[in-house]
C-alpha cells in the first residue's frame, strides 16, 4: 500500500528531535537531487520518449500500466513499472494521482481533495483516492510519473466505471466540521478479523505519525495506535469509526476522536480517513 506523501515543514514551536529528523530528511533529499542533476537523461539510462504540451519530444521517466475502480466513496488504484531504471536521470521519484469530474481545461474540471502524491519506492503499488469533493460522475483518472528533478513522464488517463448500483457524488463537508462522507454505507462481505487485518495493511504505510498496532472492537470501531517520529515512547491511539463502500468487503474508516494526550501540540492525528477491501484489484 501506498501512503501519500504529507507536506513538512519545521515552525517555530516544532520540537528539536523532530527538527533533527525534518533536517536529516531533507537534506536527504537535496542531496539526491544534487547527485542526479550531474547524471545524463537517455534511452540507455532507461528514459522514455515523452511529448510535452508543444509537441516536442523530450526524454523522461516511464509510465506505469494502471488499473482502476470506484470502490463506493473511494477510487481503488493499482500501479506497475515493467522495469524501474536505476538511474536517478530517468527513474520515477514519485508519482501523482489524480481523480476528476468535468473536462480538462475547463471550467467543469474538479479535482478538489483527489490530490495525491506517493514516493516510488518498488516496481508495483497500491493506492486509495477520494472521489473530487463536491464531484458528479462521469469521473476520470490521472497518473503521471516525475523524477527527482522533475521531469515528468507520459500522463496515464482513464475513464472509471461506475459501480453496478451508480457514482455516489464527493464529499460534500459542511464548514466548521469534517462528518463521514454520506450516505453512510453499511458494512458487509467481511468479518471483524478480516477488517482488523485490512485496515492494518492499508495503514502499514504510515510514516508521521505511523502506525504500532490496529484493533477493531466492532466491524463498527477501531482503534489504531500511533507513534509519531522523536517521540518513539509516547504512543497515543485514535478512535476511528467504521462504514461499508459499494462493493462488498470494501469499507471506510473515518477519524472519529483522539483517546490520548499528544506527545506534544502539533503531531500528527493520524488520516482522517482510510479505505481498504478484504480483496484487491489484480
Amino acid at each position: 500500500m501506498l501512503s501519500p506523501i504529507s507536506q513538512r515543514a519545521p515552525e517555530r514551536d516544532t520540537p528539536p528531535a523532530v527538527l533533527k529528523l525534518l533536517e536529516q530528511e531533507q537534506g536527504a533529499a537535496i542531496a539526491r537531487a544534487r547527485a542526479a542533476s550531474k547524471l545524463t537523461p537517455s534511452l540507455a539510462a532507461g528514459c522514455r520518449h515523452v511529448a510535452d504540451a508543444s509537441g516536442a519530444v523530450l526524454l523522461g521517466p516511464p509510465s506505469p500500466t494502471v488499473k482502476a475502480r470506484i470502490i463506493g466513496h473511494d477510487v481503488e488504484v493499482l500501479l506497475r513499472y515493467r522495469t524501474l531504471p536505476q538511474s536517478d536521470a530517468c527513474r520515477p521519484a514519485v508519482e501523482t494521482v489524480v481523480v476528476f469530474s468535468g473536462e480538462q481545461s475547463s471550467g467543469s474540471f474538479n479535482s478538489a481533495g483527489a490530490i495525491e502524491t506517493y514516493a516510488v519506492n518498488g516496481p508495483a503499488g497500491r493506492a486509495v483516492v477520494d472521489l473530487p469533493w463536491n464531484g458528479r460522475a462521469p469521473y476520470h483518472l490521472a497518473v503521471v510519473s516525475v523524477t527527482v528533478l522533475g521531469k515528468r513522464g507520459t500522463t496515464v488517463k482513464l475513464p472509471l466505471a461506475c459501480p453496478p448500483a451508480g457514482c455516489l457524488a464527493g464529499y460534500q463537508p459542511p464548514l466548521h466540521s469534517m462528518p463521514m462522507p454520506k450516505p453512510v454505507l453499511g458494512l458487509h462481505g467481511l468479518t471483524r478479523a478480516q477488517l482488523e487485518s485490512s485496515l492494518r495493511e492499508v495503514i502499514a504505510g504510515q510514516r508521521w505519525p505511523s502506525a504500532r498496532a490496529v484493533r477493531c472492537t466492532s466491524l463498527g470501531s477501531c482503534i489504531v495506535t500511533l507513534v509519531t517520529p522523536g517521540f518513539p515512547k509516547q504512543p497515543y491511539r485514535v478512535r476511528f469509526a467504521i462504514a461499508g463502500q459499494q462493493i462488498p468487503g470494501c469499507w471506510l474508516a473515518w477519524s472519529d476522536g483522539l483517546l490520548d494526550r499528544l506527545p506534544y501540540p502539533d503531531a500528527g492525528r493520524g488520516p482522517q480517513g482510510l479505505a481498504g477491501c478484504r480483496g484487491w484489484l489484480r
